[in-house]
């Protein structure tokens, strides 16, 4: 579960956020942020498809820390926000 406070900090509930996959939190943030696949994709410079696949469980090769640092500052967090 995701959720922002009234300064837009990220919380993920530790529950759940700790069995979450960083393309599970990506996913949840885009939809948070009301973007769609295709918009944040644009955004991180990378295709939809590739963004598809890793946000599902095809993703497991993992993304680069360079979109990994892309999907932070599009969706605002911190990466730690990511990897934890």
């Amino acid at each position: 579960m995701v959720f922002r406070n009234s300064k837009q900090k990220v919380y993920f509930n530790k529950t759940e956020g700790g069995n979450m996959t960083i393309g599970n939190k990506i996913k949840n943030l885009r939809n948070l942020c009301q973007l769609t696949q295709e918009e944040l994709a644009d955004k991180m410079e990378i295709s939809r498809e590739y963004l598809r696949r890793f946000e599902t469980k095809f993703g497991k090769e993992g993304l680069s820390f360079i979109n990994i640092y892309k999907a932070a500052k599009v969706l605002n967090v911190k990466i730690d926000d990511l990897v934890e």
